[in-house]
C-alpha cells in the first residue's frame, strides 16, 4: 500500500517526508497540490501525444505504444495523468510487473492471463459480467483446465481444481478459479518446462479468445462511447529479470501485434537502446527524457533548474533551506525527481536530528546527503561478480569522458553506453537525444583526474 501524502507543503522538517515520499501522484487531490508541468524542459509533453494518438484510434483501429523513461523521472505520475485525461472515452485496465507477475520468472502467457483476469474483474465490478457468453467462458475454462497447464498448481490447488463441477456459466463463478491460477503463477518456485512449452504452442488460441473477450467487453461499454485500454507498467524496475522482459517484448512480440486491443506498455530504456531493439514490435515509442540542470556546454540550465525548484516549492516551504542549499540538492539530483526527493528527505532528517524539527537545512546536512548519493554512483560504476560480461571501470571512464567532451562517436549506442544509461551515469535530454553526465559522476571523474580543465582551469558540470 502506498504511503499517504500530506498535500499541504511541509512547514517544518518533520513534515518533509510526508510530502516528498518517493511514489507517484495518484489522486486528483495530490496532482492538484503537487503536479508541476516539467514537459517543456523534457522535450515535450509525451502524454499529450499518447492522448492524441489513442483518441485517433478510437473506433478505428487499436492504439499500441511503448512508454519509456529513466527510473525516477515521473513516468507513473504521467500515466496517472493520462488516465484522468482520457477517462471520458476509455476504460483502463492496469497491471504492473512487480505486483501482478512473478517478476523473476514470468512468461508471456502470464501477461495474457493477467489481462484476462483484470478485464473479467472489471466487467464483474461493473455488473455486466453476465452478458459474456457461456460459450466463451467455457472455452477459456477449457484452455486453463488442460492437464499440462494445471501442473503449475501446487498440490492443494490441484485438488481444488479437480473438484470443480464444470465450466462456469458466469464470470462470478470463473473468478475464484482465475485467482487460484494467479496465486500459483505468483508464488511457484520452479516452472515445469513442458507446461511452458504447452502454453507457447497454444498461445495463439489464448490470444484469439482474448480478442473475442475484448470485442464483447467493448460492446458492453459502447453506449458510453468508451473502449478498453490495457496499461502494463514497471517492466523496467529492479527485480524484473531482463531475460523475461526480452522474451515478452522480442521473442513473443506477437502478443502485441495480434492482440486486438489498445495497449500501452512500459519498456526499459536499456532494451530500447540495445542491439536487440530492432526486433521490438514496430509500434510507437514515447520517451520522457531527463530534466537538465546543465546544458551541452556545461553551463547552468536555468529553465531546468526553475522547473525542479517549482516542484520542490510545492512540496515544502523554501524557508526550510539555508541560502543556496535547495540549489545544491537540485544540481546534485541531476534533475531526477526520485533522487531529488530522497536527498531532500535525507537532508531534512539530518537537520532535524541535529537541531530539531523547527530548524532549517544547513550546508552540512546537504553535504552529507549528497555524499551518500555520490557513493551510490561510484559503486554503480564498478562491476559485480554477478555480471556475465562486466565492463571495466577504465572503459566506462573513457566513454564518460568522451561524452563529457562531446567527442565524435560518443553517442553511438553500444554495450558500454547501455550500461551507463542503465546506471543513470549518462542522461538523455530534451528530445534531441543529446547525452550528458550526471553531476555526481562528473564529481567522481574529477576526483580521478579523468577530465581535463577548460581554458579557465575549471571542470564545470558537477557539484564540487
Amino acid at each position: 500500500m502506498l504511503p499517504v501524502l500530506q498535500t499541504q507543503a511541509a512547514r517544518n522538517l518533520e513534515e518533509v517526508y510526508r510530502t516528498m515520499a518517493m511514489r507517484p501522484l495518484v489522486t486528483e487531490q495530490e496532482r492538484m497540490a503537487f503536479y508541476r508541468d516539467m514537459n517543456p524542459v523534457r522535450g515535450g509533453d509525451k502524454i499529450a501525444h499518447i492522448k492524441r494518438d489513442l483518441e485517433r484510434a478510437h473506433s478505428v483501429s487499436h492504439f499500441k505504444g511503448f512508454f519509456m523513461g529513466h527510473s525516477g523521472v515521473g513516468k507513473s505520475t504521467e500515466i496517472n495523468r493520462l488516465v484522468g485525461m482520457v477517462d471520458s472515452r476509455f476504460r483502463i485496465i492496469r497491471f504492473n510487473a512487480l505486483e501482478d507477475l512473478n517478476a523473476a520468472d514470468f512468461r508471456p502467457f502470464d501477461v495474457l492471463f493477467v489481462i484476462v483476469l483484470n478485464l473479467m474483474q472489471a466487467l464483474h465490478a461493473m455488473g455486466v459480467g453476465d452478458a459474456i457468453s457461456q460459450e466463451l467462458l467455457r472455452e477459456f475454462y477449457n484452455w486453463f483446465r488442460q492437464s499440462e497447464y494445471t501442473e503449475i498448481f501446487d498440490t492443494e490447488a490441484r485438488k481444488d481444481v479437480s473438484r470443480e463441477a464444470g465450466a462456469p456459466k458466469k464470470i462470478a463463478e470463473f473468478l475464484p478459479f482465475l485467482f487460484n491460477v494467479k496465486n500459483s503463477l505468483l508464488y511457484m518456485t520452479k516452472r515445469q518446462s513442458k507446461v511452458t512449452d504447452y502454453s507457447y504452442r497454444t498461445m495463439g488460441q489464448l490470444i484469439a479468445l482474448i480478442n473475442r473477450l475484448f470485442v464483447a467487453a467493448n460492446l458492453l461499454i459502447q453506449q458510453e462511447g468508451r473502449e478498453w485500454v490495457v496499461i502494463g507498467e514497471e517492466f523496467d524496475k529492479p527485480g524484473v529479470f531482463a531475460e523475461r522482459v526480452e522474451e515478452l517484448f522480442i521473442e513473443h512480440s506477437n502478443v502485441f501485434t495480434k492482440l486486438e486491443a489498445h495497449l500501452i506498455f512500459n519498456i526499459p530504456n536499456a532494451l530500447a537502446y540495445s542491439e536487440k531493439a530492432q526486433a521490438l514490435p514496430k509500434i510507437g515509442r514515447y520517451c520522457i527524457f531527463d530534466t537538465p540542470v546543465y546544458d551541452q556546454q556545461h553551463e547552468e540550465h536555468l529553465e531546468g533548474r526553475a522547473a525542479l525548484r517549482a516542484v520542490m516549492d510545492a512540496r515544502m516551504k523554501p524557508e526550510l533551506f539555508a541560502p543556496d542549499q535547495q540549489e545544491r540538492l537540485i544540481v546534485a539530483s541531476g534533475g531526477n525527481l526520485s533522487e531529488l526527493f530522497s536527498m531532500t528527505v535525507a537532508a531534512a532528517d539530518n537537520a532535524a536530528l541535529r537541531s530539531g524539527e523547527n530548524g532549517i537545512i544547513e550546508a552540512k546536512d546537504v553535504t552529507q546527503a549528497i555524499n551518500e548519493k555520490r557513493r551510490e554512483y561510484r559503486n554503480a560504476l564498478g562491476s559485480s561478480p554477478y555480471e556475465a560480461n562486466p565492463i571495466a571501470y577504465a572503459d566506462k571512464a573513457n566513454r564518460l569522458a568522451a561524452i563529457y567532451n562531446a567527442e565524435e562517436g560518443h553517442n553511438i549506442p553500444d554495450r558500454t553506453l547501455y550500461t551507463l544509461l542503465l546506471a543513470r551515469a549518462v542522461q538523455e535530454f530534451n528530445g534531441e537525444s543529446w547525452f550528458g553526465l550526471h553531476p555526481l559522476v562528473v564529481d567522481i571523474l574529477k576526483t580521478h583526474e579523468k577530465l581535463k580543465p577548460d581554458a579557465k582551469g575549471n571542470i564545470p558540470g558537477g557539484t564540487i
